[in-house]
């Protein structure tokens, strides 16, 4: 993975000012701890990478009828905060402790084994189900706690 540098830096944040698709300039970049808030982002697949730190808060990530495919990803402290995720997302083995998804629109969620530890998720609409988040992990307190759900 290329570095960016920070003339794409600048075209980036131009993009995103203009609400112009930024997939192309992403595309085979380490984005780790990028700012990319506000982007749309309608190719993003990051199967197997490191996208840790990077702040995607009201992003618009993927397209109707298509999937983003981030199994396997490291995203750990990522912010997807008000971020709207068109089309399947595939959550599947991430490490995506200690993320925001506070808000965030994301109904087609797959996330089975998927670490969400230490994350948080309020007002986030999320799928659940045995099918879709089969052996995911998340914090006991989040369920017991702050959902109130009883567990038998």
């Amino acid at each position: 993975m290329k570095k960016i540098t920070e003339k794409l830096r600048e075209k980036i944040k131009l993009y995103i000012k203009n609400g112009l698709d930024i997939s192309d300039l992403i595309e085979d970049y380490d984005i780790r701890g990028e700012n990319l808030a506000g982007a749309i982002i309608k190719r993003f697949n990051r199967f197997n990478q490191d996208i840790s730190y990077c702040n995607l808060a009201r992003a618009i990530i993927g397209e109707e009828n298509q999937i983003t495919h981030l199994s396997g990803a490291t995203m750990i402290g990522c912010n997807f905060k008000d971020a709207v995720f068109k089309g399947k997302i595939w959550l599947r083995k991430v490490n995506a402790q200690y993320c925001t998804f506070d808000g965030a629109f994301l109904p087609f969620v797959e996330y089975q084994y998927g670490d969400f530890r230490h994350s948080s998720f309020c007002d986030t609409i999320w799928r659940f189900g045995s099918r879709a988040g089969h052996g995911a992990i998340f914090d006991s307190d989040l369920i017991l706690k702050k959902w109130a759900i009883v567990l038998k």
